[in-house]
């Protein structure tokens, strides 16, 4: 005889009556709102024009945070990740911040920085403190729903880091298919240590061919002083070989942008080679019949 499963830990029915009368006040609310809302009464056009112009055209940081589900089989609750969004803080004005990410960078698709601070007028890896767990407020169900769609395809997504890129491809609230811009630092230095850096991994990944719409590229090579074993993989091989799965998209040369960061690793002009040299080759894909194929 099979044993019996055990049945998830439920709410008492004090809080599921609460509940119940929390959402039919929260449904009256959203059809008052519909009806007598100025705002929400326009037509859908200006509406879209303003929800772009509030929650679109951000650069933003996904983060993998841990928060605590209640209601489950352990009644201390349990830690469950999730992924928050942090804007971008590029040291630029709101303005000058959304014509950047507009244009792609502009004379700004290909550079090199000396350091890692010359860099930070341009881009920015790490995002303010302040984190949110949606890209659009909570405040206003019509809101939500009508902004969704159009903050997932103006926004410019940046990732640091692969494992955080991993879990947003695999998370359920990630609209793959509206994506329209990435942004991924990635550092040359790691790319020889298997167990500390899983870019290829990532891009090669079923849950990345999710991301169909995408038609720019932010791209920051880190190139730092570093110096591996003979047996290790040559980073520079692993990262031609990333360069390869990020040719499948069809790029736009407007929205495509490299940067090389380096701590006198690299020469300028080296540096520059590099960058062009990458470009070039992102917006080559003439001789691809599908992703990751030559």
């Amino acid at each position: 005889m099979a044993p019996s499963k055990r049945r998830m830990r439920q709410p008492p029915n004090w809080q599921k009556k609460k509940r119940a009368k929390f959402d039919s006040e929260k449904n009256k609310t959203t059809t008052r709102n519909a009806e007598e809302s100025p705002l929400l009464r326009l037509p859908a056009e200006i509406r879209n024009e303003i929800w772009e112009l509030a929650f679109g055209h951000r650069n933003v940081h996904p983060h993998i945070e841990d928060v605590k589900t209640y209601w489950t089989r352990s009644k201390s609750g349990r830690h469950q990740r999730t992924i928050t969004y942090s804007p971008c803080d590029p040291g630029l004005s709101t303005q000058e911040q959304c014509n950047t990410v507009m244009r792609g960078g502009g004379e700004l698709a290909v550079g090199i920085s000396g350091t890692w601070e010359d860099s930070r007028s341009y881009y920015r890896l790490m995002g303010k403190e302040e984190t949110a767990s949606t890209l659009v407020p909570l405040v206003c169900k019509q809101i939500y729903y009508e902004a969704l769609s159009l903050v997932w395809e103006t926004t410019t997504f940046t990732f640091n880091e692969p494992r955080v890129f991993q879990r947003f491809l695999n998370a359920p609230t990630s609209r793959l298919d509206l994506v329209q811009q990435l942004g991924l630092a990635i550092g040359l230095h790691r790319l020889s240590d298997s167990n500390e850096d899983i870019w290829p991994g990532v891009l090669m990944s079923p849950s990345f061919s999710a991301l169909t719409a995408v038609s720019g590229i932010n791209l920051v090579a880190k190139v730092h002083q570093f110096h591996w074993p003979p047996l290790y993989p040559d980073p520079y091989y692993i990262f031609g070989v990333l360069i390869n799965e990020l040719r499948g998209f069809p790029l736009k040369p407007e929205r495509t942008t490299v940067f090389v960061i380096s701590d006198r690793a690299l020469s300028s002009q080296t540096g520059l080679d590099l960058a062009t040299k990458t470009r070039t080759r992102l917006l080559n894909t003439k001789s691809l019949s599908r992703r990751g194929e030559e």
